[in-house]
């Protein structure tokens, strides 16, 4: 694979040169310093990526590396269902990790975890009610080894009908009802219950990410990501159905779709009751999930 050069970073008085074989570059000042960043991103939601990134020359002891996870998508129990709703994909698992060390001649693996798969409730053969799962992100070479776990699907069948996916932090997903569905959870919040029963329960909170600099994937430099998606709702007003948080979906309701999570936030797709998005005929199919960004940032020092 041929290496591209991308920025130059740096640690006191060290300057250090380094390649990635994708992803986008920039600089921004933090104070005095300063700093680049490197962002690596897959190009559709459903894909998860590999890169490579290298320290060609000198080290950073002050890294930054954040590593988002793809979302699970959000369950949904199909055309012409009386019943029940289905529950919020669960985020994918954020991790921000500062200080870290980066040397030379040292090929660091990267995986940008895609979003979970969207459920095909209405397709004749083998139908799918539960969202698909999230994969995981990593940063990793010998013992450095940085991985967010991706999130659960949320549920549209079985005994847990209507509950929300739990996150890749480990939260739980909500518990639905007999008419709507849960949250999913987020990464560092449970889902939530239906508050009554007309009304699907939100999808838990995720982190607020402050990078420092404009970024090109999200264009704002504060961003909510990892976030639960919200439970659908079989009723008909927009109020009830269930509102994702940080990046997440919302559900749906009778007469309007549920929500992908966003893209590169790793935020669970919103849970739906009959089939809510169209898909190449002859199947429709509910909410993706969000997928993952890892971003690796670092001071400059003398270069």
């Amino acid at each position: 694979m041929r290496f591209i050069p991308a920025t130059h970073m740096g640690s006191g008085e060290v300057c250090v040169e380094s390649t990635a074989n994708g992803g986008v570059s920039g600089s921004f000042l933090s104070g005095s310093e300063t700093y680049n960043f490197h962002e690596f991103t897959s190009s559709n939601n459903n894909t998860t990526t590999g890169f490579q990134f290298e320290i060609t020359n000198g080290f950073t002891q002050r890294a930054r590396i954040i590593v988002v996870a793809g979302g699970g998508a959000g369950g949904e129990t199909g055309a012409g269902g009386t019943y029940h709703s289905g529950g919020g994909g669960g985020g994918g698992q954020v991790l921000d990790i500062k200080n870290v060390n980066l040397f030379p001649n040292q090929i660091y693996q990267i995986q940008v975890g895609k979003g979970g798969d969207a459920a095909i409730p209405n397709r004749p053969v083998n139908p799918i009610y539960n969202g698909g799962d999230g994969d995981s992100s990593r940063f990793y070479f010998g013992d450095l080894d940085i991985t967010a776990q991706g999130g659960e699907g949320g549920y549209g069948t079985g005994l847990v009908v209507g509950d929300g996916g739990d996150s890749g932090a480990g939260f739980t997903g909500g518990n639905g009802n007999s008419n709507d569905g849960a949250g999913g959870a987020g990464n560092t919040a449970n889902g939530q219950n239906p508050p009554r029963s007309q009304e699907g329960g939100d999808g838990g909170n995720g982190t607020t990410l402050v990078l420092g600099y404009t970024s090109p994937a999200f264009g704002a430099s504060t961003v909510g990501v990892g976030g639960g998606g919200g439970g659908g709702s079989t009723f008909a007003n927009t109020s009830d159905r269930g509102i994702g948080a940080d990046g997440g979906g919302d559900g749906s309701h009778l007469s309007n779709q549920s929500e992908d999570g966003d893209r590169h936030t790793g935020g669970g797709g919103g849970g739906g009751q009959s089939v809510t998005r169209p898909s190449p005929p002859p199947y429709s199919e509910g909410s993706e999930g969000g997928d993952g960004i890892v971003i690796v940032m670092y001071p400059t020092g003398s270069c």
